[in-house]
């Protein structure tokens, strides 16, 4: 396994990439959550469609 260094020499990085790294997984993160609220909402509405047209 090589080791990874950046641009500063610093062998796993520095504070500020680690703090990108951070960032980046937690907007993915965020993404992640609000997609799966847009995906139950939407299933919901489904749901409720099917039931008043049933009616």
């Amino acid at each position: 396994m090589k080791a990874k260094f950046d641009k500063s020499g610093v062998l796993g990085g520095n504070y500020d990439s680690c703090a990108l790294d951070f960032e980046a997984a937690h907007q993915a993160l965020l993404k992640e959550v609000r997609n799966a609220g847009y995906r139950e909402g939407f299933e919901a509405g489904r749901a409720y469609e099917r039931e008043e047209a049933g009616e």
